[in-house]
């Protein structure tokens, strides 16, 4: 298994600030102003100025974040450990630095990895997490006083895609902090992809050191975003949005879109790439299903059918914030006026297929007005040859009603679910990711951590009654 640690320093989390991110842009802004009025080439002194000035303002911002550091009492740096576990010795683990040595910085946050059989793929994706989520709402009794810091200290997700790449022949024998080793690095190679993501698939085999990548795209939408109390309409009436959206996840403000990559892994360099969009399909894709294990176990070699699951548009959710947010987004598909009057309109959600052979969108089926599908997952039959369609889908959908499971026939999506399963007593909320297993049986491992080591300090802070007697009952026995 492998799994990532890692930090962010106390300037690397607060440059998430807009205010912050804007000074250090401030150098270079004066040189493009001096430059436009007297020239470039003629501008040599300028240039020399403004550099200085730069290589001072670098100097004095690092000493203002070590006296915030000290004052603070909290000291972190820019670091990214690949960790590798067998299952059962001690965690090993690399500590992953760029070719000219300097440690990896994650500016947004690592939400999954990737694997192939030669390498281990990483991506600094669009889960921007910063001040604000970390003091969420502080004055919960002043609506406009909360709007006014989100403000401050919120900006949009970065609009591009870091991605490191790791070759797994380099990962030989790692650090096993655990005897006290000392400390063991490997290179990455980093390369940058235009358009932000949180979620990516990769082709198992990667031929003559080519990788392949399969990534949603999510344009304009800051997922780590949720609807709050303080939250305004776009539209004309500026009305706060509705008690029963709180704390759901606010609409994008474009279109999204699905890429296909070919990368030379070795290089760090891009190949070919494919883009494509479609509506009502692709807005607000993230969450995806695949075949994933052939009937022999192992992994396909390539992923020739990806099925998405996309959220639509919908007015309740769009937000003033995410309009002022997103208004100049740099890879902008849909104007920012016509996505509103989209939302008016509304979008289904959608669940589809796309054949990553030909990057087209191969089936698809439109949830009902007022539906959301969420929460994909392939299923294969029984007597599946490994066919990447021989199979089910099954979504969590959440009708104005309540909540149901949907079972789809993986080569007939627009035909609409075979089977739609409810019961009085299921209710559950907003789901996101989820797996699936052949068949449930006992646990066969003797590696345990017990849960209540991890979690009962924060039981025993709970004033509510019900939550401790859920840990102590139906929890805590049987992990």
């Amino acid at each position: 298994m492998f799994t990532v640690n890692y930090s962010r320093s106390l300037e690397n989390f607060l440059k998430t600030i807009p205010f912050i991110d804007e000074l250090q842009e401030l150098p270079q802004e004066i040189e493009e102003f001096a430059g436009a009025i007297i020239g470039f080439s003629s501008a040599e002194l300028i240039r020399d100025i403004i550099n200085s000035f730069y290589r001072f303002f670098d100097q004095v911002n690092d000493q203002v974040f070590q006296i915030l550091e000290t004052i603070s009492g909290i000291n972190l740096e820019n670091f990214v450990y690949l960790i590798r576990w067998d299952g059962h010795n001690d965690l090993e683990r690399w500590k992953l630095v760029l070719p000219d040595g300097t440690p990896i910085k994650i500016k947004q946050t690592i939400h999954q990895i990737g694997i192939s059989r030669d390498y281990v793929v990483l991506m600094d994706t669009a889960f921007i997490t910063g001040i604000e989520q970390i003091i969420n709402n502080p004055i919960p009794e002043n609506k406009e006083l909360e709007q006014l810091l989100r403000e401050l200290l919120e900006k949009a997700p970065n609009p591009d895609s870091a991605i490191y790449i790791v070759r797994r022949q380099d990962l030989t024998r790692g650090q096993y902090l655990a005897l006290g080793e000392e400390e063991v690095k490997v290179v990455a190679q980093q390369l940058t992809i235009p358009i932000e993501a949180a979620h990516f698939l990769m082709d198992y085999e990667n031929p003559n050191g080519e990788m392949t990548l399969h990534i949603a795209h999510i344009c304009a939408w800051n997922v780590a975003e949720w609807m709050h109390p303080y939250d305004v309409s776009p539209y004309q009436d500026c009305s706060f949005v509705s008690q029963r959206i709180h704390a759901m996840e606010s609409s994008e403000m474009d279109i999204s879109r699905l890429g296909r990559y070919v990368i030379d892994a070795e290089q760090g360099e891009l190949v070919k790439s494919q883009l494509v969009s479609e509506t009502p399909s692709t807005w607000g894709t993230g969450l995806y299903a695949f075949l994933d294990r052939l009937p022999s176990g192992k992994p396909p070699s390539r992923l020739d059918n990806i099925y998405w699951a996309s959220l639509g548009l919908w007015e309740e959710l769009m937000t003033e914030f995410g309009r002022e947010l997103f208004e100049d987004y740099k890879y902008r598909a849909i104007p920012i006026d016509e996505v509103l009057e989209l939302a008016k309109k509304g979008i289904p959600s959608s669940l589809f297929r796309v054949d990553t052979n030909k990057m087209v969108l191969e089936d698809s089926y439109q949830f009902p007005t007022g539906y959301i599908g969420s929460s994909p997952q392939f299923i294969p039959k029984q007597d599946s040859d490994g066919n990447s369609t021989d199979g089910y889908l099954i979504c969590t959908v959440f009708t104005p009603e309540n909540s149901e499971f949907w079972l789809f026939d993986g080569k007939k999506l627009s035909q609409g679910p075979v089977c739609q399963l409810s019961h009085p007593s299921l209710n559950f909320g907003f789901s996101l990711h989820t797996t699936w297993l052949p068949a449930i049986g006992h646990r066969q491992a003797k590696y345990n951590i017990p849960v209540s080591l991890d979690y009962q300090a924060v039981v025993n802070q709970q004033s509510d009654s019900m939550i401790r007697e859920l840990f102590e009952k139906e929890i805590y026995p049987h992990f």
